[in-house]
């Protein structure tokens, strides 16, 4: 049996006495029953994001080096055409030939993708092959893509894993599984600033806040000693409006904190139950 004849769109489409035909196959569906071929297919964008030139019309878009194939199909991004999909039957260099006419002429400087077909890949078994591309996030609004280079470990980028307070602040930081660079401690932590108080030559009491550090930077943990023997109080805050944050054990902590501390925090010690503190220090790295 014969096919019927079809084209790119309802109207056929000629250009210099070249007449643009294309056939449909059809396939046997069952016993007396044929039925037109359909092949599954997705397209993806062949090139950049490109733009009409002047001197285009409602047939042909004028591009300078384009890079369409015939085959291929124009998808209008910008201005009234916006969405359009258009076949591309004919190319030159800097003209693209489209398998219908447009409604109206594109404008100078609409954006346009030229989009390219492809078909599922399957195998042996016909099942369709599959892979997702590679993992990205967003980083200060700018799309980055994970990846470990093994030769220069400072350019790897690794999902943003970690615990952030209500206000979007990190408080903790991601663990980092190997390749500790020098000053780093096993939480990938590496220490930002310090402070030490000597209690024998600043004494500390019961009753009024001692700074330790006047502004100290953003960080989302610390490793904390003293040696003064009582049990100690931090507090945060401005000068005569400081509030306790924590308390310090005798001795201080093992290890780091995961305590999160805000830019320009002010830090101040005073003593529990004792009513003067003059021997011992207390020492304190602040983590990034």
């Amino acid at each position: 049996m014969s096919s019927p004849k079809g084209w790119p769109s309802q109207k056929k489409i000629t250009y210099s006495n070249e007449t643009f035909n294309e056939f449909n196959t059809v396939q046997p569906l069952g016993s007396d029953k044929n039925g037109m071929d359909i092949a599954p297919k997705s397209a993806f964008r062949a090139t950049a994001l490109d733009q009409v030139e002047a001197g285009s019309t409602e047939n042909i878009i004028i591009a300078a080096a384009h890079g369409a194939r015939v085959g291929d199909f124009v998808r209008f991004e910008s201005g009234t055409l916006q969405f359009w999909e258009v076949a591309i039957v004919k190319v030159d260099t800097n003209n693209i030939w489209l398998g219908t006419k447009l409604p109206s002429v594109p404008g100078t400087g609409d954006d346009f993708y030229i989009m390219r077909y492809t078909t599922p890949r399957v195998d042996t078994s016909g099942s369709i092959v599959a892979s997702s591309g590679p993992v990205q996030f967003v980083k200060d609004a700018v799309d980055t893509q994970v990846s470990e280079d093994t030769v220069t470990p400072a350019n790897s980028e690794s999902l943003p894993v970690g615990l952030f307070a209500t206000t979007g602040e990190r408080i903790l930081t991601p663990i980092k599984p190997a390749g500790l660079a020098l000053g780093v401690d096993s939480l990938g932590k590496s220490p930002i600033e310090s402070a030490r108080l000597d209690y024998a030559v600043t004494n500390v009491d019961n009753a009024a806040w001692t700074e330790v550090i006047a502004s100290v930077g953003e960080c989302s943990g610390f490793t904390l000693f003293d040696s003064g023997g009582y049990t100690m109080e931090i507090g945060i805050g401005a000068a005569a409006a400081e509030t306790r944050y924590f308390l310090v054990p005798p001795g201080g902590f093992n290890g780091v904190i995961p305590m999160y501390i805000a830019n320009n925090t002010r830090i101040s010690v005073r003593a529990v139950g004792a009513a003067l503190v003059n021997l011992g220090e207390l020492i304190i790295n602040f983590m990034e």
